[in-house]
């Protein structure tokens, strides 16, 4: 995720890169896949998460969101 999404020489962007804003978006998009790696992968080799049934239904459209935005994302240069 680190080196996919980087800020720095990204090989899928989701803007132009073209100033700040689009580097902290860049960035912020990375952490959150990032993020949602750590939390939700290997539930055979970790403890799944756990919570109210909501949660389920709340983790799959964080993960709709984020393939929906490595759809729209292009190549680096």
């Amino acid at each position: 995720m680190r080196t996919v999404f980087s800020k720095n020489a990204p090989i899928l962007r989701f803007n132009a890169m073209a100033n700040i804003t689009d580097a902290d978006e860049q960035e912020g998009m990375m952490h959150l896949f990032e993020g949602a790696i750590m939390a939700l992968r290997n539930p055979g080799g970790h403890s799944f998460p756990t919570g109210p049934d909501s949660h389920a239904l709340q983790y799959i459209e964080l993960i709709s969101l984020l393939a929906e935005r490595t759809d729209e994302a292009t190549r680096g240069p």
